[in-house]
């Protein structure tokens, strides 16, 4: 997915302004995939969220709501595979995993929130 980005904006780089679907797939592909672990799910949304957060998707950006609806949707079908250690994993282990999911949750809130307050959407 992201070679498909690097060629689809070095063919759009004489337009004004790449194409939001083209930068957002990529990561909410990664945020919808089982494999992935939370911390990978995790940087995932954190991306996301910045390119609502330092105006990357604005209403004049192209296919800007169609971007806001694929950032909903892979909200809504967020999934990580939690960390596990291949030995018989700790107390300490398993504190970290849980407090991982906790920042995937947070983030995926956060991102909700950008998502409502974004006016492309």
């Amino acid at each position: 997915a992201l070679n498909d980005m690097l060629t689809s904006t070095s063919e759009e780089e004489e337009e004004e302004e790449v194409n939001v679907v083209t930068y957002i797939s990529p990561f909410a592909t990664a945020t919808s995939s089982r494999e992935i672990s939370a911390s990978i799910t995790g940087a995932a949304l954190e991306a996301l969220h910045k390119f609502i957060l330092y105006g990357f998707i604005t209403p004049s950006s192209p296919n800007a709501k169609e971007g806001i609806t694929i950032i909903a949707r892979s909200i809504r079908h967020c999934t990580f595979e939690a960390e596990t250690s291949p030995s018989r994993p700790s107390a300490s282990t398993k504190i970290s995993n849980h407090n991982e999911e906790e920042v995937v949750v947070l983030k995926l809130l956060s991102l909700a929130v950008q998502v409502i307050r974004c006016s492309a959407g």
